[in-house]
């Protein structure tokens, strides 16, 4: 583990913490994908506290994309490709909205889950919506008191390394796969869906997002000086690097 995350590693444990209706529109009841893809949390925060291999870590989700790849195979109508939870949060949105671009991948594969790209949830927000959210990325952009409260800071920041350390931004592949899919591009829904979603974000981040030409990148550079300023803090003792 690099030195510069030590503050963070020593007061993280396994899970992440949600501070926003945006997660809160992705729980669900027992469905087999979706377990496997949470988890993927718990092994990917272990590593990143450890060895940090990259490598290993993507091996894990690997997994999960190919059993996913496998199903579809099998059946590619299988309703739990498209099953819904009681907010309307399809699998492909729940992929989309955790940066899991292989299972994404996967997903789309199955002509039942292409045609439900244009699906919403209850906070309207598409697959395509919650790709450019970045949420492992960004979350507290969306929530500024997941950074006030060190335990949080810690468990989000944590797991955000699998993300940061990506060849390529793993919500930038997911946003393309989607488009090449088929997917209706709208930045000013996914700006109004973010806005409804993240009433806590700054009166200044809200500002920029409004005037934003790609919500995605805005985002990111935005989690970037929130993160960085953070990390000065003579408390955390931490510094980072972002992609």
């Amino acid at each position: 583990m690099l030195p510069a995350h030590r503050f963070l590693v020593a007061i993280a444990t396994a899970g992440l913490l949600c501070f926003s209706r945006i997660c809160a529109a992705q729980s669900a009841p027992t469905d087999s994908i979706r377990q496997w893809m949470d988890s993927l949390r718990g092994p990917i925060s272990r590593i990143s506290q450890t060895t940090g291999d990259w490598a290993q870590q993507r091996q894990i989700e690997e997994r999960v994309a190919a059993k996913v790849r496998e199903r579809v195979i099998a059946d590619p109508e299988h309703p739990s490709l498209v099953d819904k939870t009681e907010g309307g949060s399809t699998v492909l949105m729940h992929a989309s909205l955790h940066g899991y671009a292989l299972v994404v991948e996967a997903l789309l594969e199955s002509p039942a889950v292409r045609r439900e790209l244009e699906a919403s949830n209850s906070t309207g927000a598409t697959a395509w919506t919650l790709s450019n959210f970045a949420w492992k990325q960004a979350a507290w952009v969306c929530a500024p008191n997941i950074l006030a409260d060190p335990f949080a800071a810690a468990q989000n920041v944590i797991l955000s390394f699998y993300y940061v350390k990506a060849p390529e931004n793993q919500y930038a592949r997911i946003r393309s796969a989607l488009a090449r899919a088929g997917a209706r591009q709208d930045l000013e829904a996914a700006k109004k869906a973010w806005l409804a979603n993240c009433p806590p974000a700054r009166p200044e981040v809200i500002a920029r997002v409004k005037v934003s030409e790609d919500l995605l990148r805005t985002l990111l550079l935005e989690a970037d000086v929130s993160l960085a300023s953070f990390q000065s803090r003579p408390a955390s003792g931490a510094s980072g690097n972002r992609r």
